[in-house]
């Protein structure tokens, strides 16, 4: 085995983020869940289990955005923020009571002005091909609807094809791109 370039292909890559835009919120699809499985808002006492989401969809790739890592993460992030609301943020709920996935209709700054954005959207591994992330997606996308906002962004990350499928599938098309060097090894 030459082990150069077996040492080549497990270095680092640049991840390139892709920056999505969906133009309008109108014509929306109604949202649909597997039989048995709900969806539901955050309620007080969640942040252990959106925090162990978290953990076990994103933080463990290096690739990702920055995760929260503890409820202070949490609390400083997001439930500080004058942006917080409860019905922004949704939850997946399994059939045993678990949750399976979230995801967040936030709103940020971005060049001064408020926007509206899909954030954090992921399932666990174990509920996957099921249609829940394109579900938590449309239950965002219909709370920027409620909420009065005319258009939705998106960041991901190339490697995420399934989930770049679901966005396009859902009316988002990419605006532009930036590269991220590699991460830290």
């Amino acid at each position: 085995m030459n082990t150069s370039s077996a040492s080549k292909n497990h270095e680092p890559h640049s991840v390139v983020k892709l920056r999505m835009h969906r133009p309008d919120l109108e014509n929306l699809p109604p949202t649909r869940l597997p039989a048995g499985y709900t969806l539901r808002h955050h309620h007080g006492g969640d942040e252990a289990a959106w925090l162990d989401l978290f953990r076990r969809i994103f933080a463990d790739d290096p690739r990702s955005g920055v995760a929260p890592k503890t409820e202070q993460d949490l609390r400083d992030e997001f439930l500080s923020s004058p942006d917080w609301k409860p019905e922004r943020m949704w939850f997946a709920i399994a059939p045993d009571g678990q949750p399976a996935g979230m995801a967040m209709a936030w709103v940020t700054v971005e060049a001064v002005r408020p926007v509206a954005i899909l954030h954090w959207v992921g399932v666990l591994g174990v509920y996957r091909g099921k249609h829940l992330g394109e579900t938590l997606a449309l239950a965002c996308l219909h709370q920027h609807k409620r909420d009065g906002w005319p258009d939705c962004w998106l960041t991901t990350e190339d490697f995420r094809a399934a989930a770049i499928r679901i966005y396009e599938r859902l009316g988002f098309a990419v605006a532009y791109t930036m590269r991220d060097p590699a991460p830290p090894t």
